[in-house]
């Protein structure tokens, strides 16, 4: 409530600068309170796990200060840093499932030292040692942009007072907007188009004639315009599209949107690459330095149902795996821990269903494939060694979307906000060290589906993320379907040929999130001596963008 009325203070006194960074400092604050100690734990295993080129001065002298009050804490360090680099040099280091010996000596012993390592982290915790609150990154909108090249449009939503609001920020100009229609009329609009896209279940069909039709244009004009139609966005002047949702926004497929009626104007992505992040602070100019990809993990699933769906299954891994060339395939159940597993490879391609829990919105994995379950929850990808792959493929996501945004209540008695649940997993997954996820929030398990999937796994060691699933969207929806090997469609007219995939019901139903960090930096790039962190302390007339807050 507080920074509801900040923000609508700072809207009052047209303040779009001082509102967005408000926005930014309340969905920090949402994520603190789903962590432990609000967010302390986070923060000291940011500072003390991230690469220290990643830091800014003030950091430095944070962690400095730390590691010499707690020696042990340093030399768990050392020794952790050790394990992770005989651990990238062993070749292979799973064959049929089985780690080799070497490998299972290492993980043992390296998940011992990080439970030591986890356990004085708490202690460092509970000390009144100050640390900031560095993760998600928060920084003055000015400085947000600087960052923002000529091209960019990033478009921040934010829900507050039971509405959403909008704001379109360039590297010289910004815009505000209030979304018509209060919070539940939003979600009611995207649930509406969600069904008419052809989400009223996990299995249920699109039936042919929607798939031949143009009429989903009519639906995403519609959605498009209760989004963005009072954004001021030109898609005749952008290069790159960077999206901040908040609220049922996060089950917005963006991609799809139009800006007009006209059935020869773009959609967002054809316009311009698209990707998307939880707060501003992540959205631009955050993450670490890339690691080179030297490893790609698979875990794929068994193949089940009727032969058809088997072989539309084991062509699809055939062809996966012969793109992207894994090092290491992970079967079910994994011989150590998945989130440990996960640490000693760069690239991972998840092919498991797998869904949010949104009664505890980290109580899910990532990873499904553990013989005990919870040992693969987001919870155990946030802990040390904290070292989760870059880049993160979840194929088989089921979220609201596919349901029309049906929610109830929790347990609590609390409602079930959707994507809340979207929200809080990009900041776990960001939060673990993943710089780019694609996830899906429906499937359609066809021959579309693995082509976007690996066509995006092929293309990111070329290109940026964003540009990389541009094309691999471009690629499938100029593809005709099969109605044999499409199961989720509906084709019974055999005397007409089947369409081209050009319905968003195929292409549309993946998230991609990413923090814009080049996967290829030049050799010489310099670290940023600023803070990432909010600058310090204020004075009580300072601006919002001046404040710090401790996480003490």
């Amino acid at each position: 409530p507080a920074y509801d009325r900040w923000f609508a203070a700072s809207i009052g006194r047209r303040e779009v600068s001082a509102a967005v960074e408000i926005s930014d400092l309340a969905k920090r604050r949402r994520f603190y309170q789903s962590q432990p100690l609000a967010g302390r734990l986070v923060a000291l295993r940011e500072l003390l796990a991230s690469p220290l080129d990643s830091l800014g001065k003030a950091e430095r002298l944070q962690r400095q200060a730390l590691l010499a009050r707690h020696p042990r804490y340093r030399e768990f360090s050392t020794k952790s840093d050790t394990f992770q680099g005989k651990l990238a040099a062993l070749d292979p280091l799973v064959t049929d499932g089985r780690l080799s010996q070497d490998a299972d000596r290492l993980l043992k012993s390296w998940a011992t030292l990080s439970q030591s390592q986890e356990a004085l982290l708490w202690q460092m915790a509970f000390s009144r040692a100050f640390v900031n609150l560095a993760f998600p990154p928060a920084r003055p909108l000015a400085e947000t942009q600087k960052s923002l090249a000529s091209g960019d449009a990033l478009l921040v939503f934010h829900r507050s007072g039971g509405a959403l609001h909008g704001f379109l920020i360039v590297n010289s100009d910004q815009h505000y907007w209030r979304l018509p229609g209060n919070l539940r009329a939003v979600t009611g609009e995207v649930s509406k188009a969600l069904r008419e896209l052809g989400n009223y279940g996990q299995s249920r069909p699109l039936p042919g004639e929607d798939a031949a039709s143009d009429g989903w244009q009519t639906t995403v004009a519609q959605l498009g315009k209760l989004v963005l139609g009072e954004s001021r966005l030109d898609l005749a002047t952008v290069k790159r599209i960077i999206i901040v949702p908040d609220g049922p926004l996060w089950h917005v497929p963006f991609e799809t949107l139009l800006l007009a009626a006209d059935s020869s104007a773009p959609t967002l992505l054809e316009a311009a690459p698209v990707r998307m992040a939880p707060t501003v602070g992540l959205a631009v100019g955050a993450g670490h330095s890339s690691r080179p990809v030297k490893r790609t993990g698979l875990a794929l699933r068994r193949p089940s149902g009727d032969a058809i769906e088997r072989e539309v299954i084991e062509e699809e891994h055939r062809r996966l795996t012969a793109s992207v060339d894994p090092s290491v395939l992970l079967a079910s159940p994994t011989p150590a821990a998945s989130p440990l597993l996960a640490t000693t490879i760069e690239q991972l391609i998840v092919d498991h269903d797998t869904q949010i829990d949104t009664e505890g919105y980290y109580a899910w994995s990532p990873t499904p494939i553990d013989r005990n379950t919870s040992r693969g929850f987001l919870t155990e990808w946030l802990t040390l060694p904290a070292a989760a792959p870059q880049r993160l493929i979840l194929a088989r996501m089921h979220t609201l979307a596919e349901t029309g945004l049906k929610v109830g209540r929790r347990s609590t008695g609390d409602p079930r906000l959707a994507g809340d649940e979207l929200f809080h997993a990009a900041c776990g997954l960001m939060g673990a060290g993943v710089q780019t996820t694609l996830m899906s929030r429906w499937t359609t398990d066809g021959v579309v589906h693995g082509e976007l999937i690996r066509e995006f796994a092929e293309q990111m060691d070329d290109r940026p993320a964003a540009d990389a699933w541009q094309r691999s969207v471009a690629l499938a929806r100029s593809a005709m379907l099969d109605p044999q090997l499409e199961p989720r469609l509906d084709w019974e007219d055999d005397s007409k040929d089947p369409p081209a995939a050009k319905h968003p019901f195929f292409w549309s139903g993946y998230l991609l999130l990413d923090t814009g960090v080049d996967s290829n930096p030049p050799a010489s790039q310099e670290p940023e001596d600023s803070n990432p962190a909010a600058p310090a302390a204020k004075p009580a007339d300072a601006k919002p963008a001046d404040v710090q807050q401790p996480a003490a």
